[in-house]
């Protein structure tokens, strides 16, 4: 293939590379075995969303309006929804309407970010999920901040939809290991 061919080529390839903004729908698929561990006490659920910054990340390391990921999704809604399902099946009574019950959880999402530390071309991406939760019954009160990062090679930049399950599997896994806890458990079941 002669040079200017090729150059053709390669250039026709790189226009084709063009990004364009994403939005994900934030639905992440806890999965919790079915247990009697919270023996039907109910317990105050609060979410927030702590989050500096509500953009969920990056498809590159440039930080420009064409890589960006957004969602129209409220995180603190999300989270909370997938809790209440998660402590019911751990035989919790949930109300989020409760603000002073003698058994509460509070949970702030301070981290969900999307990012490709390695460079725009190849490399990989990093998602991160931090959550932390604040257990209050009676007088007693734990606190444990959970987090999981996932990582992945990739030679291509990931779709929309690829995107999207990556993130929603981040929060789930971090939701997943704070529901886990046994601490947290017991203290709520007490």
């Amino acid at each position: 293939m002669n040079k200017s061919l090729f150059l053709v080529f390669l250039f026709s390839l790189l226009g084709g590379c063009a990004l364009t903004p994403q939005k994900v729908l934030v639905n992440p698929d806890v999965r919790v075995i079915e247990s009697e561990a919270g023996k039907g006490k109910t317990v105050a659920l609060k979410v927030t969303d702590a989050r500096p910054d509500k953009i969920l990340g990056y498809r590159t390391t440039r930080l420009d309006k064409d890589s960006i990921i957004l969602t129209d999704s409220d995180i603190a809604k999300v989270v909370q929804e997938k809790l209440y399902e998660g402590l019911k099946k751990r035989g919790f009574n949930v109300d989020v309407l409760s603000e002073g019950a003698p058994r509460s959880l509070r949970v702030e999402v301070h981290t969900l970010q999307y990012s490709a530390p390695t460079g725009s071309w190849t490399g990989g991406i990093r998602i991160i999920a931090t959550v932390h939760a604040v257990v209050k019954n009676g007088d007693t009160t734990y606190e444990n901040l959970y987090e999981v990062e996932n990582k992945e090679r990739v030679i291509i930049k990931p779709s929309q939809e690829k995107n999207e399950e990556l993130i929603n599997k981040t929060l789930a896994d971090v939701l997943q290991r704070m529901l886990q806890d046994q601490k947290l458990i017991a203290l709520l079941a007490k």
